[in-house]
């Protein structure tokens, strides 16, 4: 079984193998798998990415993103700079909402 995690603002994020990562995906956003293996996939975009370690995918699209963890893992996102908090909040609840969980939070308007 899986579990997901939120990005936590740029940084560098240890996953459990099958653990998830979702992170609100921009253009030009950098992805790279520190240890480990990663699965990425970006909403609308067929083309699905593997990462080993040392390797890294920087995103071409403006639609949400999960990574997976293969095994153990270590993965950096490097956010564009300006990227809104409340804005990746607020896509979170969205997801959350999508796959059936209650919101456990909400956002400031």
């Amino acid at each position: 079984m899986s579990t997901m995690a939120a990005l936590s603002g740029g940084s560098l994020n240890g996953l459990r193998k099958g653990q998830l990562l979702a992170v609100a995906g921009r253009r030009g956003m950098r992805v790279e798998s520190r240890r480990g293996a990663v699965w990425v996939t970006q909403d609308g975009d067929p083309n699905d990415v593997v990462l080993n370690t040392g390797e890294a995918h920087v995103l071409d699209g403006n639609a949400p993103v999960l990574i997976q963890a293969l095994d153990a893992a270590c993965v950096s996102v490097q956010p564009l700079s300006g990227a809104s908090g409340v804005s990746l909040a607020r896509w979170w609840l969205r997801l959350r909402s999508a796959v059936g969980l209650a919101p456990a939070i909400r956002p400031a308007a």
